[in-house]
């Protein structure tokens, strides 16, 4: 009961955190916030190359994403452009992370 109603506050109306198809992806969610706060564990990601492989990347998510499809205004992905050198260039890629209150 204490996850699930302190999860449910960042959605309350907004979102289907209330619900098991929601409440999954926010319980994973306090999981990875909870082991990079605790153990130093980095958020899950993926290093892309600028490019074809960052664009695919993108693509496969809007096509495949349930969790923020069930979770619209409250979890988003996150791309962080790491280095913009031509070929060298890459992306550091963040699935689901809580967007701030």
């Amino acid at each position: 009961f204490f996850l699930g109603a302190s999860a449910h506050a960042l959605d309350y109306k907004r979102s289907s955190g209330g619900f098991v198809n929601g409440f999954r992806y926010m319980i994973r969610n306090l999981f990875n916030h909870l082991m990079q706060q605790k153990h130093g564990v980095d958020w899950p990601n993926t290093v892309l190359s600028l490019g074809k492989n960052l664009v695919d990347k993108l693509l496969e998510r809007v096509d495949t994403s349930s969790g923020l499809h069930q979770m619209f205004g409250v979890l988003c992905d996150v791309v962080v452009i790491d280095n913009r050198d031509g070929a060298a260039g890459r992306a550091v890629y963040y699935e689901e992370v809580v967007l701030a209150n």
